[in-house]
């Protein structure tokens, strides 16, 4: 598994691949494992990593490593019995590509826009898209989007990207505002380093993502004078991946540590309130009637979860996991 021989998700793999092995050799034989293989393995005489598995654990590397495949073969198994009689999926209606992410709903409910690598060969080069409803098209609207795009309004989107080098040749994720109608692309930011844009309708104002130095922060700005400034303090290489807003609030999830939660902050007075957080990970929460819809791994497995005053509980149950929920305004419609 040291070795790359693969292009884009197939090295990502690799480190997952690790990580799971890693975690099913601490399970199995404690946390002392991994600094007395790496120990092991340093010595330039220990070239074999299967005879210093065998020397630590008494059990031949490749023996270990068909032990934990069978290991999540019978996870995999179990969770597929579990679950596989009460499957709760929506219909499928943007397949083409690898990559089909981050719909967001235009405020007439009549189209939404949408990420997809589609006529692309990596899974990380992402175009916006436009999915009509009444006629079922879909329209490349911008290319070189990698985060989440918002609506000012039925034809106005924002998103963030990749701006042409400077000067000094630096390389920044500015915003810009993309007119459908007219097909004209404005550009609001210069050298800001912002992502994951959301407009705020009740304040007309526009907040985003700035990662600096291994740590996220919300910053915010009105729409119609560009000057942003950073409304939270994270200084301990907490990483936020997505906002939505919910009422007077906007709600994000944080990953702290090594877990990820949901909390909402206070357009008024700045103040984070944590939301929902539990031992299990939750993300990308999206406003739902009073409350949100997002998505949790609870079960092992992510899936779509409601819970406003009215209701809660799982609107999806799926075998791979269903992530990155969209709401139309009147509620009927979700992504």
């Amino acid at each position: 598994m040291n070795s790359f021989g693969n292009k884009g998700m197939g090295n990502e793999s690799v480190y997952s691949q690790g990580f799971a092995f890693c975690n099913y050799l601490t399970d199995r034989f404690g946390n002392d494992i991994l600094p007395q293989t790496s120990k092991s393995i340093s010595n330039p005489f220990n070239y074999s990593i299967n005879k210093v598995l065998k020397n630590i654990t008494g059990i031949n590397g490749e023996k270990l490593f068909v032990d934990w495949k069978l290991s999540l073969e019978e996870k995999y198994y179990n969770f597929k019995d579990y679950i596989s009689d009460d499957i709760i999926k929506g219909e499928i209606i943007q397949s083409e590509g690898d990559v089909n992410i981050l719909p967001s709903w235009s405020p007439n409910g009549e189209s939404f826009a949408f990420l997809s690598n589609r006529s692309n060969e990596s899974f990380f080069q992402t175009d916006v898209y436009m999915f009509q409803l009444k006629d079922s098209t879909t329209t490349l609207i911008a290319k070189g989007i990698k985060t989440a795009v918002t609506w000012e309004n039925d034809y106005m989107l924002i998103y963030s990207k990749l701006s042409e080098p400077d000067s000094r040749g630096s390389i920044y994720f500015d915003i810009y505002k993309y007119n459908i109608i007219e097909n004209e692309e404005e550009r609001l930011t210069y050298g800001a380093r912002l992502t994951s844009p959301i407009f705020i309708p009740s304040q007309n104002k526009i907040a985003a993502i700035s990662n600096y130095d291994g740590t996220s922060n919300i910053l915010i700005s009105d729409i119609d004078s560009i000057n942003f400034q950073q409304i939270t303090d994270y200084d301990d290489g907490s990483y936020i991946s997505s906002i939505d807003i919910m009422d007077n609030n906007l709600v994000f999830d944080l990953i702290d540590n090594h877990g990820r939660d949901i909390y909402s902050l206070d357009l008024v007075n700045y103040i984070i309130t944590p939301l929902s957080v539990h031992y299990y990970d939750e993300q990308d929460p999206a406003k739902y009637n009073n409350g949100i819809v997002s998505s949790r791994d609870e079960s092992g497995i992510f899936n779509l979860y409601i819970n406003t005053d009215q209701e809660s509980g799982y609107i999806t149950n799926v075998l791979g996991g269903a992530f990155m929920p969209s709401v139309s305004k009147d509620g009927k419609n979700h992504l």
